[in-house]
């Protein structure tokens, strides 16, 4: 695309927002990031008895991708002005939209990709369930932290979903591979079973965008050119059209974060890289892309460089970033280090290259890891922030290994819930929202208006936050519990009466013959199965009897066929 003209404006400020995986509607993505970033601003300035303003806004509710001419949805917010600001600003708020921009993979290609998801998911949480349990140690809690009760239900909450997500996953392939195999069957009643119409949605359409990243270069750029199109959009002249912003503070949710990082470290797109100030990733898939994606697709580890200051939240439950931003080692790792008989001196990949005037006003400093150093709790009068450069390391820095910038990372407590946590970002006032606005209205967060490092109620509130949603973990755990033990003793005398009410023994008689139905289509796929298994048999049994003597005749045969070259016949076998 030609690189659109450059706004001037400074009292408009670009906030392009960026839906994750899903098939969110057009103008979704900007309606509910839109309340939750503006509404927090807005119940802000009522707090302080200022009325919040609304400008100009177009929405589009386009069902699919228009191409490069589709209206963007947009809509204004005027915010409270700064100490710097000699007006107050404009924030114009637009939504780049890429759930129609791909093509969803197969199902069975989606189902292998889940067990593969599954295990590393599990292996993240055993990692996490050992750094929570560390900060039960006395002086080892951040300075958020509650108190003891708080982390202990912390890593009782963290094993109980190691516990569930083996349960759920057993059980729920269990039921899922033999419902695969029947709806297989030329029997189309049974091939729209809703259970199958289920999975095949959230696999194919919540997930495949993942796979399509990775695998299709045409629809991943397309992915790319939505968000280009958008920050030149919000950059461009009022007199051409545009929103008339000089800068754009991205805002990327789960698999956005791998678009936009995308776009911004495509060189196509360099005149774009130059108007976008931020990218602040919230609950980032890169992580999973990393897990997946072989070493040799360059285009998912090449850094962000320039004037962009990135910003990651991660919530300690949220099953997508599964942790801190960790990109992969460059090589194979030894046997002995994977013993843990050396230390792992692999190299990082470098996924950031902040230029030193950026990175020394946010007060980044490089490291040899990108685990996040721990904010440790001070004095009870020391209430404030703890800058970077008194953060202590969680673990001694490897030597060997070649510091470098990583994105500023920040762990936050959403609802202590798998199944919720992802999108619980949004309504975290205290840890999240409060400091979006932060970067978005200054330049560094602690010289915006939202945000007064000196203020004891800023820590207070986030610590409150936390021991809030540490009692309703405790209480779920408890009803779980409690569910656990009336299961066990009054499961049977329930189960007996609910099962002898009208309508629910309907049900349970037609599923009892719909198993009937599933046991006899296997019987009778078995017995086909075992009859065309025959031939098959007796063919390989001809190879493995001839091999030796077609190997021993001409002894290249082995050698091609174990190449993947088509192997010359051997004398043996041509006769």
């Amino acid at each position: 695309m030609n690189t659109p003209t450059r706004s001037t404006n400074r009292s408009r400020i670009g906030v392009l927002l960026v839906h994750g995986v899903g098939t969110p509607a057009h103008s979704d993505t900007l309606i509910d990031f839109g309340q939750a970033f503006v509404g927090w601003v807005a119940r802000w300035q009522q707090g302080r008895s200022e009325q919040p303003a609304y400008g100009h806004a177009a929405l589009n509710f386009t069902p699919y991708d228009g191409g490069s001419d589709h209206p963007i949805p947009y809509a204004e917010f005027r915010a409270p002005p700064g100490p710097r600001d000699p007006v107050a600003p404009i924030w114009v708020c637009a939504e780049a939209w890429w759930a129609s921009s791909a093509r969803p993979l197969a199902f069975t290609t989606m189902v292998a990709f889940s067990l593969r998801y599954l295990w590393s998911l599990l292996a993240h949480l055993i990692l996490g369930l050992g750094h929570r349990a560390s900060r039960l140690q006395p002086g080892k809690q951040s300075i958020h932290d509650g108190n003891f009760w708080y982390r202990l239900v912390d890593v009782l909450t963290s094993a109980a979903h190691i516990f569930a997500y083996v349960l759920v996953g057993v059980t729920g392939y269990a039921v899922l591979l033999p419902i695969i195999a029947a709806a297989q069957l030329p029997f189309p009643p049974l091939q729209n079973f809703m259970v199958v119409a289920f999975f095949r949605i959230f696999l194919q359409y919540n997930a495949s965008e993942l796979l399509v990243y990775c695998e299709d270069e045409i629809q991943a750029a397309n992915m790319r050119r939505r968000l280009a199109e958008a920050v030149g959009w919000l950059t461009r002249p009022a007199a051409d059209g545009g929103g008339d912003c000089e800068s754009v503070t991205i805002i990327a949710h789960s698999g956005g974060a791998w678009v936009a990082h995308g776009m911004l470290t495509d060189d196509t797109y360099a005149w774009a890289h130059a108007r976008v100030r931020k990218l602040i990733t919230l609950g980032c898939g890169l992580n999973k892309i990393w897990e997946i994606a072989p070493p040799t697709l360059e285009r998912l580890y090449r850094p962000i460089e320039g004037s962009i200051y990135w910003l990651d939240f991660w919530g300690s439950y949220d099953p997508v970033p599964a942790g801190w931003m960790t990109p992969p080692r460059i090589g194979r790792r030894s046997l002995r280090s994977f013993m843990r008989l050396e230390p792992d001196l692999r190299p990082w990949q470098c996924i950031y290259k902040p230029d030193p005037l950026l990175s020394r006003r946010h007060r980044m400093e490089p490291r040899s890891d990108p685990l996040p150093p721990l904010e440790l709790a001070g004095s009870p009068g020391a209430r404030a922030p703890v800058p970077p450069h008194a953060r202590a390391p969680t673990q001694p820095p490897s030597p060997g290994l070649v510091k470098m910038y990583w994105p500023d990372s920040v762990r936050v407590i959403n609802r202590m819930d798998a199944l919720t946590d992802h999108g619980g970002y949004f309504t975290n006032d205290e840890e999240v929202l409060r400091r979006v606005a932060a970067e978005i209205q200054a330049d560094v967060y602690t010289e915006s208006i939202f945000w007064d490092p000196a203020d004891a109620r800023l820590d207070d509130a986030i610590r409150t936050r936390r021991s809030r949603v540490g009692v309703l973990a405790a209480a779920r755990l408890l009803g779980l519990l409690g569910g656990v033990l009336a299961a066990k003793y009054l499961g049977g005398a329930a189960a007996a009466y609910v099962a002898g009410i009208g309508p629910i023994a309907s049900l349970l008689s037609a599923a009892r013959e719909f198993l009937l139905l599933l046991t006899a289509a296997a019987r009778m796929i078995a017995s086909v199965a075992s009859i065309g298994a025959w031939p098959v048999l007796g063919g390989a049994w001809n190879g493995v009897v001839t091999l030796p003597s077609g190997y021993r005749a001409r002894g290249s045969g082995w050698s091609s066929c174990c190449c993947g070259l088509p192997a010359r016949p051997s004398r043996a076998l041509s006769g």
